[in-house]
């Protein structure tokens, strides 16, 4: 599931905070410390560079996240920050100018149970 929210700030610019959220769960009922969850989110300012001069061109700072769970335990945490810069030319499509930055912290917990000793 994904979900974007974009909230224009009211200006000459066209200025706008965007929100993005996406998620993803699955359940196996046989298996149960195979059930996944993955849960994400961004947030930044889209801010319009001299909207005159080149129509288009914008760039974003943002705020980055995101949460990993396996079997029901906390298995990955992730967060950082990124920036992306959109022109006009190639409508909706952003490239990164500067790398995301995120630094991880995995858990691992869990023991993976695939069958039981032979007797």
């Amino acid at each position: 599931m994904q979900a974007a929210h974009d909230l224009d700030f009211q200006n000459a610019r066209g200025d706008q905070l965007e929100t993005r959220v996406t998620g993803y769960a699955t359940e196996q009922f046989r298996l149960p410390q195979y059930s996944v969850a993955l849960f994400a989110g961004s947030v930044g300012p889209r801010i319009h560079i001299a909207p005159d001069l080149y129509p288009g061109l914008s760039i974003k700072p943002y705020v980055t996240g995101a949460v990993a769970l396996l079997g029901g335990s906390n298995y990955l945490n992730a967060g950082g920050a990124g920036m992306s810069l959109r022109s006009g030319l190639i409508p909706r499509r952003a490239s990164s100018a500067i790398p995301v930055f995120r630094p991880i912290r995995q858990y691992r917990r869990w023991r993976l149970a695939t069958s039981s000793p032979a007797t």
